[in-house]
């Protein structure tokens, strides 16, 4: 690629910046070296930019998308540059129409106040037809509400991309995937302003694309273990597990199972005298007196493995990370719990039991586990039935065949609660309000390995259950409904094995 530096002849009066990119390049210009992709093909960088081959790379895809097939590259004055950028800038806020601002701002605001309002974990943003619709996830329940204007919806959208996260990455177009965070973002409820970090990813459908918004509460630090509501004997083991010297322990679940709030509730539990660290992709909880590292993308020196290898180099006692991915990083992972220290990680596994089979899956041989893996959980998040107005057996009038299925846990009937499809005011007509994280743990022995090689989960289950009176996710679950908490029958769409005695 050639790049040449500007001439004297060559003026940027006559320049301005792609507008949909103003935010990005001012964004790039205010966190490193300055840059501008502008309206006649050209890119423009300041002196050392060079040197950052991503970088260009990142801004000549940006221009080609816009049309422009041969893109010059040339070097101009960081000076010359941030003059074009507040030019470009003022043309960019001229030029909005400002009731479509106002609106889009509005319709944002009022999505997103009303999802903290019904305490929404996640907005989804879909086409529907000419319009959009916007879903709201609550305590894990997807519920949908009025549909917005496409138009306005996609201003609304483009406007938190553009103006708030001002992401290089960025495309407003529906065949671009989109990634950004927004911290501290302040939303109006019922006029009092409440700060949320915001998560955003955009991909395209056949439909045209998908919005998903996170809202995290900024700053959020970790869960006590007691603070899960588990019972005396999970407790104790949980507790017993941090305070090993040595050992590989691994939370399993899909997303949104409550996996990353355990394992910082578990880091945390690790007495702080030992040095305590993670590698997260990204940070998502703050955890008081432990040093967290995030996985930055597109970083030359911040990567997955490279964070690794200099934070093996610096002597911690213990090691979380927030993901293993990959066979490279288990075999990592367990050969620092070999060499006497604990870690603690996550994977997307669908049971305790199948673990050491994901694990072999991935690459790791059965020998390298024998003496490191410490033990197996597996969490979900099962929703609480709403305490106003959650129905006994009798009043919810229910059918002969799930009549029968509850029964079958419990021939007394009195204590089961289950879910009010009506719902009402306190749980905004769904019937359930908070989540309870259910668990199930596997502690594992040298003898087990007779079961995990021959990989037949069920028999290993089987076995477990019949020499250590083991309880699955559905048995601790029973136990749960059997208090009149959470629905057993809504549950089963959460857990299984509810009903399996």
């Amino acid at each position: 690629m050639e790049i040449a530096h500007v001439d004297e002849s060559f003026s940027l009066d006559d320049l301005e910046v792609i507008p949909k990119y103003v935010k990005a390049c001012e964004h790039q210009a205010e966190n490193g070296k300055a840059v501008a992709i502008c309206s006649d093909g050209s890119l423009l960088i300041e002196e050392g930019a060079q040197e950052d081959k991503l970088l260009i790379q990142r801004f000549i895809k940006i221009g080609e998308r816009e049309g422009f097939n041969n893109i010059s590259v040339k070097i101009a004055e960081r000076s010359d540059l941030l003059v074009l950028l507040g030019r470009s800038h003022h043309v960019v806020e001229t030029q909005m129409d400002e009731e479509q601002e106002n609106d889009a701002k509005a319709t944002l605001e009022r999505i997103l106040a009303k999802a903290i309002k019904i305490r929404a974990s996640d907005v989804h943003i879909r086409k529907a037809g000419a319009d959009s619709v916007v879903y709201y996830r609550v305590d894990g329940v997807l519920t949908k509400t009025e549909p917005y204007s496409e138009q306005l919806i996609n201003l609304a959208i483009s406007r938190l991309i553009n103006r708030d996260m001002g992401n290089i990455k960025e495309m407003s177009d529906d065949n671009s995937i989109e990634n950004g965070t927004v911290n501290d973002y302040v939303i109006r409820v019922d006029g009092v302003p409440v700060k949320k970090e915001l998560r955003l990813s955009k991909i395209p459908t056949t439909l045209g694309s998908k919005t998903v918004i996170r809202l995290n509460d900024s700053n959020v630090k970790s869960k006590k273990l007691d603070d899960f509501k588990y019972d005396e004997e999970t407790l104790e083991f949980l507790k017993a597990e941090v305070a090993q010297s040595y050992g590989s322990t691994i939370v399993t679940g899909p997303t949104g199972s409550g996996k990353t709030n355990l394992l910082a509730a578990m880091t945390s539990a690790i007495d702080p005298s030992k040095e305590r660290r993670t590698i997260e992709d990204p940070v998502e909880i703050k955890i008081p007196g432990v040093d967290q590292s995030t996985v930055i993308e597109g970083s030359k020196n911040a990567t997955f493995e490279k964070l690794l290898k200099a934070m093996l180099r610096q002597d911690p006692d213990t090691l979380t990370l927030g993901e293993m991915r990959d066979a490279e990083a288990a075999r990592q992972l367990l050969g620092f719990a070999r060499t006497g220290h604990y870690t603690l990680s996550t994977l997307h596994v669908n049971c305790a039991a199948l673990t050491p089979e994901r694990l072999n899956d991935m690459g790791v041989d059965f020998s390298e586990m024998k003496s490191t893996l410490s033990s197996c959980i597996a969490v979900r998040l099962v929703p609480l039935l709403c305490p106003d107005c959650k129905l006994s057996v009798e009043d919810a009038n229910v059918s002969a065949k799930d009549r029968k299925k509850l029964l079958s846990i419990t021939p007394d009937l009195s204590n089961i609660r289950l879910l009010n499809p009506l719902g009402c005011q306190k749980c905004a007509g769904l019937g359930v309000y908070g989540r309870q994280s259910v668990i199930e743990y596997i502690k594992i022995q040298e003898s087990d390995f007779e079961w995990i090689e021959r990989r037949n989960v069920y028999a290993w289950m089987r076995h477990l259950k019949e020499t250590r009176n083991w309880r699955s996710m559905g048995d601790r679950a029973r136990d749960i409904a059997l208090q009149g908490i959470i629905d057993p029958i809504h549950a089963e769409h959460f857990v299984t094995g509810i009903f399996d005695l």
